[in-house]
């Protein structure tokens, strides 16, 4: 987040919404998300949920490329 390691799972599972919560604090304009995913076999997959404290829903858009 924004070049700081705020979470990591070394080890496999499956894909669960909502299976970990990371809690960071945004500032004023761009804020990066950076994701490694190390497929350990089968498919894999990737949610992310941004939200406030009270789990209200944050607007916010990808730059174009």
């Amino acid at each position: 987040w924004n070049g700081a390691e705020v979470g990591r799972l070394d080890g496999g599972r499956g894909y669960v919404p909502d299976d970990d919560t990371l809690h960071v604090r945004a500032r004023a304009g761009v804020n990066r998300l950076l994701v490694k995913v190390t497929q350990l076999g089968h498919n894999w997959a990737l949610g992310v949920r941004v939200t406030d404290t009270d789990g209200n829903a944050v607007p916010f858009t990808q730059p174009e490329r």
